[in-house]
C-alpha cells in the first residue's frame, strides 16, 4: 500500500460506524492471531499524518481500545501485534494531549511484556521520535531499570531519537549520558545496540 506523504486535513476523524468497524475488526484479528487482517484494517483506518499538523482528532473509543489491548496478555504475545501499534505513528498528530499521556502510561506498563521484538522497536521509536519529551525520557529510564535484555536493547534506539530530534539541549545531553552509560550494560545484546546508535550519531554529528 502506498502511503501518502501529506496528511489529509479534515475536521472530523472517521465516522462512528467506521470507528466501530475498526475496533471490531482489530479485536477479531487479535483474537484469531491474524496479523494480515490487523495490518489491513490499520492501513485502511490510518490518516498517515504522522507528526504533521492536522485538524483530525482521534476518537476516544479508539484510544480506549488501544490502551486496553496494550495492557492485555492476548495482544502482548500476538505474532506481529506491532502492526496495531503502528497507528500511534501513522495518526500521531490526531491524538490529543490527554490521550498521549494515557498511552505513555500504557507503554510504561506494557513494554516489557511484549514477546515480539518489533513491538519493542515500534514503541521505542514512539517514545524517542514522537514523544521526544522529558516524560518519555523518564519512561525510558524506568525501562532501563526494569526490562529484560531484549526489551532493554531497544531503549538505545529511543535515546538516539531524542538526541537527534529534541530541541531541548538539557534533555539531549541527559539522553546522551544515559546512552553512554548503557555501554557498560550487563547484556551484550544491549551493548551492541548502544554501539550501533553511537556510530549513527557519530556519523551524523561528524565526530
Amino acid at each position: 500500500m502506498k502511503v501518502p506523504k501529506k496528511c489529509k486535513v479534515e475536521t472530523l476523524t472517521n465516522s462512528i460506524m467506521n470507528t466501530i468497524d475498526f475496533i471490531n475488526i482489530c479485536f477479531r484479528a487479535i483474537t484469531d492471531n491474524d496479523p494480515v487482517a490487523l495490518e489491513s484494517v490499520v492501513c485502511d483506518f490510518a490518516e498517515f499524518c504522522y507528526k504533521e499538523t492536522t485538524d483530525i482528532v482521534m476518537d476516544e473509543f479508539v484510544v480506549e481500545f488501544l490502551i486496553d489491548e496494550m495492557l492485555s496478555n492476548k495482544f502482548q504475545v500476538m505474532d506481529e501485534g506491532y502492526k496495531l501499534l503502528m497507528i500511534l505513528e501513522y495518526n500521531w498528530s490526531a491524538f490529543e494531549k490527554t490521550a498521549k499521556a494515557a498511552i505513555l502510561d500504557a507503554i510504561n506498563m506494557s513494554y516489557n511484556s511484549y514477546t515480539d521484538p518489533m513491538a519493542w522497536f515500534v514503541l521505542s521509536e514512539v517514545l524517542g521520535k514522537y514523544y521526544c519529551s522529558r516524560e518519555s525520557f523518564n519512561v525510558l529510564k524506568n525501562l532501563i531499570n526494569h526490562s529484560g535484555d531484549g526489551p532493554r536493547s531497544q531503549v538505545a534506539y529511543a535515546l538516539e531519537q531524542i538526541i537527534k530530534h529534541s530541541n531541548d539541549l538539557t534533555l539531549r545531553s541527559e539522553s546522551t549520558l544515559q546512552l553512554l552509560n548503557l555501554r557498560s550494560d550487563r547484556s551484550i545484546v544491549v551493548r551492541d545496540e548502544v554501539e550501533t546508535s553511537l556510530q549513527r550519531l557519530g556519523i551524523e554529528l561528524g565526530s
